[in-house]
């Protein structure tokens, strides 16, 4: 997605207070309790890589698929960052929805809501056949999503965020629109990025459509390619679902 090129320089900075480390050892507690064999991870829309060098870090071999070539650099620059993991984890460039590797895995993950962004029926359709494609036959799929009673009870707010590193200050508005008759939200931003060296000041404007999900329609996507959820909880805290989980976690399998 060309949005992601764009997103890509200063992505790593914009999230960098969020806690990759904490966020991996949850999925790792689920990985544990499915069986503490399960070694082989794909991560789909792996972004620049952070989740994975986590992974790798605790013993797991680890294949990240990404569609921004500038993503996938970032990700590479962030793995040669590390020692002793080359051998663990590695890079490729594809379109999660129609991806094909000559091999299956153990745990499958999509993270960071990246399956908010398959806004049509076709797109979620093909991601889950990457997925079947991919997963052992006792495998387990891992994801995160905007959950749709949350969105609707909550509904998304304009935020603003700022930060900060040696070389650029970076401020992002977000001013969100709810499609509730399309199930999505548009997530206009206006990024200023100022280069602290030169002064420089930079300006741009991206919008991020994202479709919010419904654990009914999920059962039904999943039930066309023979798979099947298998839990759900509220992302992080491990709680049940409500009307106020703006973000939600499953675990899904074979049938």
């Amino acid at each position: 997605m060309k949005i992601f090129d764009a997103y890509a320089k200063y992505y790593d900075l914009l999230y960098q207070d969020k806690d990759y480390r904490e966020e991996s050892e949850y999925i790792i507690k689920l990985i544990e309790r499915a069986g503490t064999d399960r070694k082989k991870i794909l991560d789909l829309g792996c972004g620049t890589g952070k989740h994975n060098i986590y992974f790798a870090r605790r013993g797991y071999e680890v294949t990240g698929i990404e569609i921004s070539e500038k993503m996938l650099g970032i990700a590479s620059k962030n793995l040669d960052a590390e020692t002793g993991l080359s051998s663990k984890l590695k890079f490729i460039r594809g379109d999660i929805r129609d991806v094909r590797l000559p091999e299956k895995f153990d745990i499958i993950t999509s993270l960071f809501h990246v399956i908010n962004y398959q806004i049509l029926n076709e797109d979620l359709r093909s991601l889950l056949k990457t997925v079947k494609a991919h997963l052992k036959e006792n495998g387990k799929f891992i994801f995160d999503f905007w959950y749709g009673p949350g969105v609707l009870n909550e509904r998304p707010e304009c935020r603003i965020k700022k930060m900060q590193n040696k070389d650029y200050l970076v401020e992002r508005h977000a001013a969100p629109v709810l499609h509730i008759n399309e199930n999505t939200a548009d997530i206009n931003y206006r990024i200023i990025i100022k280069e602290l060296n030169s002064g420089e000041i930079q300006e741009e404007h991206e919008t991020h459509r994202m479709r919010y999900l419904f654990l009914p329609e999920l059962n039904l996507l999943f039930d066309e390619v023979e798979m099947k959820i298998e839990h759900s909880e509220e992302w992080m805290s491990g709680n049940v679902l409500s009307d106020r989980s703006w973000y939600a976690l499953v675990i899904a399998g074979n049938k």
